[in-house]
């Protein structure tokens, strides 16, 4: 056996949170950014947040990360961590439940699914859906 060999590598990871209904409050970098319905923000893993409800606050986290998912943040979300109200809230709530049905029986063709719903979602919110609030 030879030497054992170590890479390390820095993972990209991000945290993705939606707003079915209700409205919430998440304290960032001294900010305090209100999550009402149909609001997605994105944030690094890496940063330290503070949530708590305003009223009966509905909410999906997507914990997200790789390279590629790095790359499309900066290169269709900027870097930004401002609120962003979807104009085709349907659509985003479809692709949710239909993630979600998919991850309860995990195999690989839901696996396969679950990827090309994620694609689906990073197209609609990061590059063509888009109206700031």
């Amino acid at each position: 056996m030879g030497p054992e060999i170590f890479i390390n590598r820095i993972l990209e990871q991000y945290l993705l949170i939606y707003t079915v209904d209700g409205t919430g409050i998440i304290e960032f970098k001294n900010n305090k950014l209100v999550m009402d319905k149909h609001k997605i923000c994105i944030f690094s893993i890496d940063d330290h947040i503070i949530y708590y409800p305003v009223n009966s606050w509905h909410s999906i986290w997507v914990f997200i990360e790789g390279d590629a998912c790095d790359n499309l943040h900066k290169i269709c979300y900027g870097g930004d961590v401002t609120p962003t109200k979807m104009s085709n809230p349907e659509i985003v709530d479809r692709i949710f439940r239909d993630m979600m049905k998919n991850i309860q029986t995990p195999s690989i063709r839901s696996d396969l699914i679950c990827s090309s719903l994620m694609y689906q979602l990073w197209v609609i919110l990061f590059c063509l859906d888009r109206t700031r609030m």
